[in-house]
């Protein structure tokens, strides 16, 4: 958001807490694993053998070497020794499972942020709303909706899928980041970069200031 916008934040305020993924909300007949005889693994949502074993694509982030015969059975293993395959409601993790904020850039920009665990979609999305149009994305495209004309544009990003980025991290923005400092570096040239280290340390420091907005119930200002 601060990329995009191009604007030094001035206040944050943030709202959320782990309300529904705590230990007097696991269903009865749970284990402290999905791999542990849980009686109702098969009907629950959250399941880690469902997300990451019956759904072979996702089990990338269990680190399965690529010339493992059986992905799913080594999946299955990774799950019985590692935090993937926890019960979501039995984590000792304090993340908040719903979160939102809102924030005031400079020039009267304000912007607001949600992070959800209850959707039946993932990946980010993104509304930018301006006087003469808006623009909505996610993951997959941007449509641009001229309110002059009323005519709707839509674009797909080209992450360069030749050298295989489209694929990869963050609909490929990883590698590109990556690449970006790479070139910066080798041709010592700053210009290059997508985002730097000054942004990157504003940005942080937004994070932290909703964090303890969040936690002691106050607007707080965003000084760098």
């Amino acid at each position: 958001m601060k990329w995009v916008i191009d604007k030094k934040a001035e206040k944050i305020v943030a709202m959320g807490n782990l309300k529904w993924f705590r230990r007097e909300n696991a269903p009865a007949g749970s284990t402290a694993r999905c791999t542990d005889g849980c009686l109702v693994e098969r009907s629950c949502p959250y399941s880690a053998i469902k997300e990451y074993v019956d759904v072979v694509g996702r089990s990338h982030v269990l680190d399965i070497p690529e010339n493992v015969p059986d992905r799913k059975l080594a999946a299955l293993e990774r799950l019985k020794t590692s935090n993937y395959g926890r019960c979501v409601y039995r984590m000792d993790n304090d993340q908040p499972d719903h979160y939102v904020s809102s924030i005031q850039f400079s020039d009267n920009v304000t912007a607001s942020f949600s992070m959800e665990a209850f959707t039946a979609y993932h990946g980010r999305r993104t509304r930018v709303m301006g006087a003469m149009g808006d623009m909505v994305g996610d993951m997959n495209e941007l449509v641009i909706h001229d309110f002059r004309t009323k005519k709707e544009t839509r674009f797909v990003p080209d992450a360069e899928d030749v050298a295989g980025y489209k694929n990869s991290g963050h609909g490929g923005g990883d590698w590109l980041l990556v690449k970006d400092f790479v070139q910066a570096v080798a041709q010592q040239n700053p210009a290059l970069l997508t985002s730097t280290i000054d942004e990157s340390i504003e940005s942080h420091i937004m994070g932290f200031m909703a964090e303890s907005s969040r936690k002691n119930g106050r607007v707080m200002e965003v000084k760098i």
